[in-house]
């Protein structure tokens, strides 16, 4: 089909092309949506939250999104030829696959069934995908005053799991009471286990339950626990806890890269902190960082950590093998290019930190920003006599966690996603710069509001 059929075809909506994913951007979804039963792959819950995170606070209908191929590379964290397969699968799954909403109306529960997209295509030579949203999902997703929860898609993209994102999607929900409670029969249709799978409450806690909350604990805002509750002696309801964890976005910003892969690895060698001591003592060819790197990386459902562990100790003991690591790597089918930490297959021994610092630096200048905290603090005090506490909390951390670079005159404002920094921007950006020209005598000052991301990748 050619192109002026395509557009043609969109008269009726606005055609948005979307040039760059916003791994920022916020999703944000009408309660009864998060709660819809569904049995969605992870392509398709990624591609259907990062659609959803196009939409606009102020957008009154859908668009049709005009996507290149080559952007979904980098939501997929996919290299290979066949990205083009891989979306044209979602695509297909979310055009075929029925969300199941729930809603009660004058006291009786009602199920209403749609496919969420209603529209796709893809145009061959120019590499373009063409997606529109099912009008149906207007009142989950458009205008959205209350019942709605905020999902930060970079969540969607570190979780490996189907049943990770739909589990901290359910209980990002409950986020601010730290407190959710679902019969297990719900919880497992809203997950998308299929009947009949993991029937039995043990194989369903192992396979499911646990390494989901695992993966949230591990990679996301949230730290969840939970706890079974049972009608006599047959478990029926699942009891979560969850808390917001404590992000000290200032603190990431200093850091340099190397420096937060350093923090990182540190907090990988606690937790595997007992395997290592036990394993490296069995070891005369490997070396510690070698063995974490493998346990960081380890698929553990097709290879249980124990079974690996012997894995580990055999393939160093074996004399035949000349380059055990390498064996070992294409033994747990560990794909190089998307493996995380693979600075630790090159480090012969544990390094300390600095050393580690600088060899991943390679020589790089010094990070030039320094904290603005003393020149935001008076206006801070002056806000607090003239704005609402909502707004004074909304705007208190990312004005305190502001950083000034000095040589280039140049002052910038963290804030974790596109609608913090549009409304920044458009309300109070130009009232702070004319507070830091009178009070500074900076005439030439230039204000700048980034997403946290963005600046970590322009600064460093």
């Amino acid at each position: 089909m050619g192109r002026e059929t395509i557009e043609r075809r969109t008269e009726g909506n606005e055609l948005k092309e979307i040039k760059k994913i916003n791994k920022n951007a916020i999703a944000t979804i009408h309660n009864n949506l998060i709660q819809a039963r569904h049995r969605l792959s992870l392509e398709e819950l990624r591609l259907m939250d990062t659609i959803i995170s196009f939409i606009q606070p102020d957008d009154e209908d859908f668009k049709r999104y005009k996507i290149p191929v080559s952007v979904f590379k980098d939501l997929y964290n996919i290299q290979r030829k066949d990205i083009y397969d891989v979306v044209k699968r979602a695509v297909e799954g979310l055009l075929s696959k029925p969300i199941k909403i729930e809603e009660v109306e004058e006291g009786k529960r009602r199920f209403k069934m749609f496919n969420f997209i209603s529209f796709g295509e893809y145009e061959e030579g120019a590499g373009n995908f063409y997606i529109e949203i099912d009008r149906n999902f207007k009142p989950y997703l458009l205008q959205l005053k209350e019942f709605f929860t905020r999902i930060p898609i970079k969540y969607t993209y570190v979780l490996n799991s189907k049943y990770a994102i739909r589990l901290y999607e359910l209980l990002k929900q409950y986020e601010e009471t730290g407190y959710r409670v679902d019969y297990l029969s719900d919880l497992r249709e809203m997950l998308g286990v299929e009947p009949g799978e993991y029937s039995r409450f043990e194989a369903f806690e192992r396979r499911v339950l646990k390494k989901a909350i695992e993966e949230i604990n591990d990679k996301t805002d949230l730290k969840v626990s939970y706890s079974k509750k049972k009608t006599g002696r047959k478990v029926t309801h699942i009891e979560f806890i969850i808390e917001k964890k404590e992000i000290n976005r200032y603190a990431q910003l200093v850091q340099s890269p190397a420096e937060r892969v350093w923090q990182e690895i540190g907090d990988l060698r606690e937790k595997y902190w007992d395997i290592l001591n036990d394993v490296v003592s069995y070891l005369n060819r490997l070396n510690e960082n070698q063995v974490l790197f493998l346990l960081v990386n380890l698929d553990t459902s097709l290879y249980p950590l124990e079974a690996a562990i012997e894995i580990i100790k055999n393939a160093d003991k074996n004399k035949r093998l000349t380059n055990p690591m390498g064996f070992l790597i294409r033994s747990f089918q560990i794909d190089m290019n998307r493996a995380k930490y693979k600075e630790l297959t090159l480090i012969p021994k544990k390094l300390d930190k600095e050393l580690f610092v600088q060899r991943l630096e390679d020589g790089k200048e010094k990070e030039k920003l320094k904290p603005a905290k003393e020149i935001m603090e008076p206006l801070i005090y002056l806000l607090e006599k003239s704005v609402s506490e909502n707004t004074l909390n909304l705007l208190k951390e990312p004005l305190l966690d502001a950083l000034i670079d000095k040589e280039e005159k140049i002052v910038y404002i963290p804030v974790p996603d596109e609608v913090y920094k549009e409304w920044i921007e458009k309300n109070y950006l130009q009232s702070i710069k004319s507070f830091l020209n009178m009070n500074f005598g900076v005439n030439d000052i230039v204000l700048k509001v980034m997403e946290s991301e963005d600046l970590l990748e322009e600064k460093t």
